[in-house]
């Protein structure tokens, strides 16, 4: 679907190699994929376009499993798909993250399928966008509130830059109705001890909280439970905007550039 300046860019990139290290981290080579044998890239975390793509590759999988396990047509396979599948066999797909659950017959048969074309991993405990599946379902983990909390993955600082304190406070609040038992039995308690050692009492960070709250509320973005666990992917574009911290174009501003990318047979398609 790619066309102009766009698709001559990506072509170029994809003739560039790899710079890759050996094993020993003492030599280094050049790598090229060997795409007319089918083979591609696998795209770096962080790289805008890895969600949407790997979701396309695994909904072409699944709906590969569903004509060879399930009998089904090809049409009605990539329909169930998205809609989630079914009771035989549910399926959550968000790019690279992905989850199966059904029929343990069928489980069973969906990691070495998809091992056949990916290089795929079972994850122990079950994981999705952060959360763990555990006895009571599905809970964020400790992993989860320490990266968007001290090692956030993408930007200096958290989303809350402006806001430390009323951040935390509204994360905490999240953390602790979303989020597994650990973190309100040891993780809070272990950070309020280390605040008290540095001279900083927990109950300094509420005063100071009450504070910023006041400035922060004028910003209705900023309590977005998106925002505040720090996963801004699955924000649309207003509720971006709405932080603060975004800036929007208009579909007026932005269509030529879109045109631009697409093939003309598909370009013409495009109602605006």
């Amino acid at each position: 679907m790619l066309g102009g300046l766009y698709e001559s860019i990506s072509k170029v990139f994809d003739s560039l190699p790899f710079l890759c290290p050996s094993s020993t981290w003492k030599t280094k080579q050049l790598l090229w994929p060997e795409r007319e044998a089918g083979w591609s890239d696998q795209f770096a975390s962080g790289y805008s376009p890895v969600a949407p793509v790997q979701k396309e590759i695994f909904w072409a999988l699944y709906a590969e499993f569903a004509t060879r396990f399930l009998g089904m047509d090809k049409d009605v396979a990539l329909s169930w798909v998205a809609a989630g599948g079914d009771h035989r066999l549910a399926i959550i797909n968000y790019g690279d993250d992905n989850v199966v659950s059904g029929d343990p017959s069928l489980v069973a048969e969906v990691l070495p399928f998809l091992q056949q074309y990916l290089h795929v991993e079972e994850e122990y405990p079950p994981k999705f966008l952060g959360f763990l599946y555990t006895d009571q379902g599905w809970k964020l983990g400790v992993n989860s509130y320490l990266s968007k909390t001290y090692l956030n993955e993408r930007r200096p600082g958290s989303n809350f830059r402006k806001f430390p304190c009323f951040g935390w406070i509204e994360k905490r609040k999240i953390y602790a109705k979303y989020g597994v038992q650990e973190l309100t039995t040891q993780v809070f308690p272990a950070e309020e001890a280390e605040l008290n050692r540095a001279g900083l009492p927990w109950a300094d960070i509420l005063e100071q909280s009450a504070y910023e709250g006041v400035r922060a509320r004028d910003l209705s973005g900023v309590l977005d439970q998106n925002w505040l666990l720090g996963k801004d992917y699955l924000m649309t574009p207003e509720d971006k905007i709405a932080t603060g911290e975004f800036e929007g174009f208009m579909p007026s501003e932005t269509a030529p550039y879109l045109r631009g990318l697409l093939a003309p047979e598909w370009s013409k398609q495009l109602k605006w």
